[in-house]
C-alpha cells in the first residue's frame, strides 16, 4: 500500500539533490531553514498508492468554442463518436439597389472552411449531410442562461416522414489544405428552393419585406455518415453562398451573394459518444465514476465527451505520521499513456493535460492549476510520459485536518477540452504494460 522509503544520498552541509531524470548541483532549499547544521538525507517514495478513476463532467458550453466539429468515427476505447455542428445565419435580408432583369441566379452552397484539425483517418471517404432546423435555434435554463453546451440539441425538418438531407458531400478530405496554402474549404450544394427565395427578396423591388435571415431558414445541422473514419475541424467562419451572373457588366460578371454566422450563440457543437460495448460504458450521467480495478487498470479522457481523469492520493498522511522528521521537497507524478494505442499515426496524444484540484462530487476548491507536459520516448516508447509537479495538491491536502476526498482532476488542455475530441488512454499504477506513479522527494533529518 505504502511505498519502501528509499535512501538516495547522505549529507552534511552540501547537498547533490537527485530526481527520477536528472542530476544537479544545486541544493535543495526547502525545509533547510529547519536544518541548519543537522545531518539530513534525501529519501523518496515511488510506490505511493493511487486511487484513479475515469469520471464524467457536467455539459459545458460550446458555442463560445472557435472551431466546429464534424464527422465520426469508431473508437474501441470510447464507441462510436459523432459531434454535429449547429449554426444559423442571422443577417437582414436587404434589397440591393441592382437591376433584377439583368440578373440570373445560378446555385447555392454552404463554403465549411478547415481550420487544421483532424482526429483519426483522413485518407478515406467521408460523407457529411446537411439538414435543416425545424425549429429556432435558442435555449434558455431556468437561470436564464442563453448559451448553447455540448448537450444541446435541436429538431431536423422531416419530408414524407423521413429526415430528408437539403444537400451532402462525399469527399477525401484535406484538413491542412489552408495551413499548406491551398483553398482550404469544402462546399456542400443546397437546394435551389432555399437560394432562390433568399435571392429573390435580396434584389426584387415588388417585395415590401426583406426579413431576418431567420425567419425564412432557421438554422442548420450537420451530421456524419456512420461510415466515417474522421473527426475535421472547421472555422466558425461558415458561409451561405448564392452564385449569380450579372449580364449589366460588359463582359458579364459571376458574383456571389454571401451571408456568414456573426454571434457566438449562432452555432456550437453537439457532442455525442456511443460507448455500447467498451469498458467505460457504465459512465452516463455526471454522478457516475468508473475505478481504473474496473475498467482493465486503465482510465479514460476524452474532450468533447466530458470524460476526465480523477487522482486521489488516500494514504498521503500516512508518510508524515510514520516519518515525522521529513519535508516535502517535490512531489512529481507521471502518467503513462498505453503507447500501443497511438503508434498507427491516426491518433494524437493531446500536448498537454490541464489540472485542477476537486472535491468530491469534482468541483473546483482551488485557485491552482497543474500542466502535464508530454515527453514522447521516440526511440523505445517505453518512457513516454505526462510530467507534472503537484505538491501545490499535496501541501493544501497536508493542511486539511478532517478526512476528505479531495482530488485531481485532469482533462485535455482547457482550449481542446470544449474545441475537440482529443482524447487519451492512461494506465494506472497496477497496469501490467505501463505504470503510472508519484516520485515523492523528501528531505529526511538524521538523529545522530
Amino acid at each position: 500500500m505504502l511505498g519502501k522509503l528509499k535512501r538516495v544520498l547522505v549529507i552534511v552541509g552540501s547537498v547533490a539533490a537527485m530526481s527520477m531524470w536528472a542530476c544537479t548541483e544545486e541544493e535543495p532549499t526547502i525545509g533547510l531553514q529547519f536544518i541548519n547544521e543537522a545531518s539530513f538525507e534525501l529519501a523518496s517514495w515511488d510506490t505511493l498508492t493511487m486511487k484513479m478513476s475515469t469520471v464524467m463532467l457536467d455539459s459545458f458550453v460550446t458555442s463560445s468554442a472557435s472551431r466546429l466539429l464534424a464527422g465520426s468515427y469508431i473508437d474501441s476505447d470510447f464507441g462510436m463518436v459523432n459531434p454535429c455542428p449547429y449554426f444559423r445565419f442571422t443577417a437582414n435580408v436587404s434589397h440591393k439597389d441592382e437591376d433584377p432583369d439583368l440578373l440570373k441566379y445560378n446555385y447555392t452552397v454552404l463554403r465549411l472552411y478547415y481550420d487544421g484539425y483532424y482526429l483519426n483517418d483522413t485518407t478515406q471517404f467521408q460523407t457529411l449531410r446537411v439538414f435543416e432546423l425545424a425549429e429556432e435555434m435558442e435555449q434558455e435554463n431556468d437561470d436564464g442562461d442563453t448559451q448553447l453546451y455540448n448537450t444541446s440539441e435541436f429538431s431536423i425538418k422531416y419530408e414524407n416522414g423521413i429526415d430528408s438531407p437539403l444537400g451532402e458531400l462525399t469527399f477525401i478530405p484535406h484538413p491542412t489544405k489552408s495551413i499548406d496554402g491551398g483553398s482550404g474549404y469544402i462546399e456542400i450544394e443546397l437546394p435551389d428552393r432555399l437560394g432562390k427565395q433568399i435571392f429573390d427578396i435580396t434584389y426584387n423591388d415588388d417585395l415590401e419585406e426583406y426579413p431576418d435571415f431567420t425567419d425564412i431558414i432557421h438554422g442548420f445541422k450537420i451530421e456524419s455518415d456512420e461510415n466515417n473514419t474522421a473527426i475535421l475541424g472547421f472555422t466558425t467562419a461558415v458561409e451561405f453562398r448564392i452564385n449569380y451572373t450579372d449580364y449589366a457588366a460588359i463582359p458579364y460578371q459571376e458574383k456571389e451573394l454571401t451571408f456568414t454566422v456573426e454571434g457566438t450563440n449562432d452555432y456550437f457543437n453537439h457532442v455525442e459518444a456511443d460507448k455500447e460495448n467498451t469498458l467505460t460504458q457504465s459512465i452516463i450521467e455526471s454522478d457516475n465514476d468508473l475505478p481504473s480495478d474496473q475498467s482493465d487498470n486503465m482510465v479514460y479522457l476524452m474532450a468533447g465527451a466530458r470524460m476526465a481523469l480523477r487522482i486521489e492520493l488516500p494514504y498521503l498522511r500516512e508518510i508524515l505520521y510514520d516519518n515525522p522528521a521529513i519535508a516535502i521537497d517535490e512531489v512529481l507524478l507521471s502518467l503513462r499513456p498505453m503507447i500501443d494505442r497511438y503508434k498507427n499515426g491516426n491518433k494524437k496524444m493531446p500536448g498537454t493535460l490541464q489540472g485542477t484540484i476537486v472535491d468530491k462530487d469534482n468541483e473546483a476548491i482551488s485557485t491552482s492549476t497543474f500542466t502535464a507536459y508530454l515527453y514522447e520516448d521516440d526511440e523505445f516508447d517505453r518512457d513516454t510520459q505526462y510530467l507534472v509537479d503537484i505538491n501545490d495538491f499535496v501541501q493544501l491536502q497536508l493542511g486539511i485536518l478532517e478526512e476528505n476526498e479531495n482530488a485531481l482532476l485532469f482533462v485535455p488542455s482547457t482550449n481542446s477540452f470544449t474545441e475537440s475530441m482529443d482524447n487519451l488512454v492512461i494506465a494506472d499504477s497496477n497496469n501490467d504494460e505501463f505504470n503510472t506513479y508519484i516520485m515523492l522527494n523528501l528531505i529526511k533529518i538524521k538523529n545522530e
